[in-house]
């Protein structure tokens, strides 16, 4: 059986660390050890992780990240990336980040983007190119 193809957005990798250090519920840690799935992930979740946890020399939190990185598929990000992320934002009326996310996903073949944000500020069109997924409960 194939895996379910899943991008994954840069809060549910801060949410898995935070649940590596036991701060959170372990949902998003869970989601990313499924062996069920084939994570997905593009240039843009890296710009989003990596450079605070760099910048303040947190090499756990890093290292944490890259082990991510490693085991996933990278999703180019190219021009016609963009421009499926404005076709996105105009249509669901989405932030500049996310509607990246939601064209990354829709580029790499994803089954289905995964976040970790609040129900309220998914998209609320009914079209959003790609199923999005929460693991908040609230």
């Amino acid at each position: 059986m194939p895996k379910k193809r899943v991008y994954v957005d840069s809060c549910v990798l801060i949410a898995a660390f935070k649940a590596f250090e036991g701060d959170v519920s372990d949902a998003a840690l869970a989601a990313l050890d499924d062996p069920a799935h084939e994570l997905l992930y593009s240039r843009i979740v890296e710009l989003e992780v990596m450079p605070k946890p760099t910048f303040q020399r947190k090499s756990h939190e890093c290292d944490f990240y890259k082990a991510v990185f490693e085991s996933a598929t990278r999703v180019c990000c190219a021009e016609q990336t963009i421009d499926r992320a404005l076709d996105q934002a105009c249509l669901n009326n989405l932030s500049a980040g996310d509607a990246l996310h939601v064209a990354c996903a829709m580029d790499g073949g994803a089954d289905e983007l995964l976040t970790f944000e609040k129900r309220t500020k998914l998209p609320s069109a009914p079209h959003p190119g790609v199923p999005i997924r929460t693991l908040r409960s609230d």
